[in-house]
Formats: C-alpha cells, structure tokens, sequence
C-alpha cells in the first residue's frame, strides 16, 4: 500500500521532472522519495499556516481578542523550537520514516485540540502540540533530502522538496479560506487530519541510506557539537532573523488585507495564493543556485526582501498591486530558504541531522516571536510599522550573509 501510495504522489507530480542519480538515468526511488518528503512539508506547512486567513474568524469564535490569537500562534513556535532542540537530535537515532510517523501522530493530536478549542487558551494548547510535531517532521523532511540527493544536486533536490510549501500556500491555504466561510474554522481544522492519516504509511516506508545513526551522547553534548561545525552559526542567524521577519508580516497580512478590502476569510486568501506561485516558480528553478552558489545567490535575495516589506503597506488596499508584490515575495522567500537551508546541510556532514534540528528551532523561535509581539503592534500602530520592523531584521540577515561571502 505505502509504494503504491508513493508511486502515486510520484506520478502526481510530473512537473518536478526526473531526478536524476549521478550517472544521469533517471533515479525513479528518489522521486518517489522526493514525492513522499514533499507532501510530509505540504502537511506541516498546512497546519503552520492555514491559521493566517482564519485569524478573524478563530478570534470571534472563542471570544478572543487578534493580539490573542497572535499569542497562541506563538505557542506553536515555542513548542516546535523546543521540539526540534530536543525530540529533533533523538528522532536522528529512529529511521527517516519512524520520526515522520510520530510526528504526525502529533499532528493530528494537536489539529483535534484545536478543533474542539472551547477558548483561546486551549486553542493554544493545540498549537502547541502541533508545533512539537512540526519540530520532528520538518529537520526530518529536511535532513533526508539532504542524504538522498548527489551533492552537486543538492540545491535542486531541496527546491523540490521546498515545494511542499508551496503545495500549501497554492492549494491549501487558499483552501482553507474558502472553506473557512463553508463550514468554519473548526472544519478547516478537522479535515485536515485526514490527509496526515493518510500519509502516514507512505512517510513510514521512505528509504534511510544512513550507515550510522545518532549514538548515545546527550542531546545537549550533541548540540552543542553542531553549533560550532565552521559556517553552521551564521546561517541559523540568517535563518532566524528571516524567519522573525516573515512569520510576523505574513501572520497578520490576512488580516491587514480583510480591513483594507473589507473582506471575508476567502479575499484574505488571495495573497496568500499570489506568493504561492511566485514560491512555486523559484523551486522549479532552483538548481540555477548549484550554479551560482547559494553563498552569492543569498545576500543579494535579502536584499530584495528588504524592499518588498517596505512595499506591502502601500499595496495592500490594492489588489492587482498586492498580488504582483506577494509573487516577488514568495520568489525571493524561496531563494533565501534554499540558500540558508542547502548551506546548513552541507556543512553540518555527519551532523546533518543534529544541524537542521537546530535551524527548525531558530525557526520557530523566530516565528513565535514574530507572531507574539506583531500582533500588538498591528493592534496599537498598524501593519506598516510591521512590516518595517521586518525589514530592518532582514538588513541585519543580509550583513551576515554578504559577511559569510566574503569569508569564502
């Protein structure tokens, strides 16, 4: 059932092309790996960020304020940071497959709490829940697709696997905006268990070509190993920061764009689909980053990140305008995640694992961080001070990156 599951997915996605192994023939295993890694980052992004175009909808719903709900979006970070600092090293000594399983177990734990949430306290507890599932399944996703790929393909393998973000934001979220007016908030959280159910068997089957598995030293001892794998530091920095920058502009653009427009939850929704496609397009062509390489390739995306954020508050009430921006963000967002990710795996090495664990946990540290404290600054001063907060973080992220070029 699970290869005929995965051979599925596989088949799905023909737009991806054939991965090819090192002799150039196509490798049909990695494909049908890349298929099944992809829906696994599909499922966590979907949950991560179905929230963003509800936001309105969950805080009528449990009589709570945005700044509240802002609160509970961040007790997902928390988990899922602590999660991938300390489930995240131990999940490396289990088989790919055996670590996706059990967090989605979580998954569906944490979707059933926040279903059947009576206020925004318990709301958060699901949150929670699902962010120490995310906090297993991503450096999980992440760090298999770095064994699997040939090293000089790695940049475009991990676009591919990238892809499961986009697979949310395209089909999902949007989704979940239309279907948020259909049958509320709470069915938008219920059903997408199913899906985590069903992908269960196929992540459980996913190949593991490791010889050798975490050992018995601590987490703690293990952690502290990676850190300090020369040119790991700077890219959780990077990472960090761009994640703080995203999270809290893109948590609240939903709403920004409902009170500019006057809309419901399914206008909310419109850019998350434009950044989307634009996230799409760049995973399609990212292995022009092998090329280039992602240390050139990162300080310039930055950048241009820079001036998107300063250019949301402009557009925002206009709609056209709005979705040509939220494409150029989705673009450069997707350069700056490869460049940052594809680096940490390289250099991590033996300690892959152990090092996208840590950058998982400067995510979401990042992302609850970014959530908490913009909610209240969207309430007091609006979301043009967000998004320039969110600019400033990415100035600091660029400074790192053009620094870590030059010491190449």
């Amino acid at each position: 059932m699970s290869h005929a599951l995965a051979t599925g997915l596989s088949a799905a996605l023909p737009f991806f092309g054939p991965a090819k192994a090192r002799t150039g023939r196509p490798a049909p295993s990695l494909n049908r790996s890349v298929a099944v890694l992809i829906a696994c980052v599909a499922l966590v992004g979907l949950q991560a960020l179905l929230a963003a175009p509800l936001v309105p909808d969950i805080a009528q719903g449990l009589g709570a304020s945005i700044a509240d709900i802002g609160q509970a979006l961040g007790a997902y970070g928390a988990m899922a940071a602590l999660s991938a600092l300390f489930l995240g090293p131990l999940a490396d000594r289990l088989k790919r497959g055996q670590a996706l399983v059990a967090g989605m177990v979580g998954l569906i734990g944490g979707l059933a709490l926040c279903a059947t949430s009576v206020n925004w306290i318990v709301f958060a507890g699901g949150q929670a829940l699902m962010g120490a599932a995310a906090g297993v399944v991503l450096p999980t996703a992440y760090a298999s697709a770095g064994d699997l790929a040939p090293v000089e393909r790695r940049s475009a393998i991990l676009g591919r696997v990238l892809l499961g973000w986009s697979v949310a934001l395209i089909l999902g979220v949007p989704l979940a905006g239309l279907l948020g007016q259909v049958i509320g908030w709470r069915g938008v959280f219920a059903g997408l268990a199913v899906p985590v159910l069903l992908a269960m068997p196929v992540a459980f089957a996913l190949p593991d070509p490791r010889t050798e598995r975490g050992g018995a030293t601590s987490v703690i001892s293990r952690l502290g190993t990676a850190v300090r794998v020369a040119g790991v530091a700077p890219m959780l920095c990077v990472g960090f920061l761009n994640m703080t920058a995203f999270y809290g502009t893109y948590a609240y653009l939903g709403t920004a764009v409902r009170a500019a427009l006057n809309g419901g939850s399914a206008l909310g929704a419109v850019p998350v689909l434009a950044y989307g496609v634009g996230f799409t397009i760049t995973a399609l062509l990212s292995g022009f980053i092998d090329r280039l390489g992602a240390r050139r390739v990162l300080p310039v995306a930055c950048c241009a990140l820079i001036g998107i954020f300063l250019t949301l508050p402009m557009v925002v009430g206009v709609l056209p305008a709005l979705i040509v921006v939220m494409m150029g963000f989705g673009f450069t967002q997707h350069l700056i995640l490869n460049c940052f990710i594809g680096l940490l795996s390289i250099r991590g090495g033996a300690q892959r694992g152990v090092v996208l664990s840590l950058n998982t946990a400067s995510t979401y540290i990042g992302l609850m961080i970014g959530t908490a404290s913009m909610g209240r600054v969207l309430d007091t001063w609006g979301y043009a001070p967000v998004t320039a907060v969110s600019a400033g973080l990415m100035l600091i992220a660029g400074g790192i990156a053009l620094w870590d070029q030059r010491q190449g």
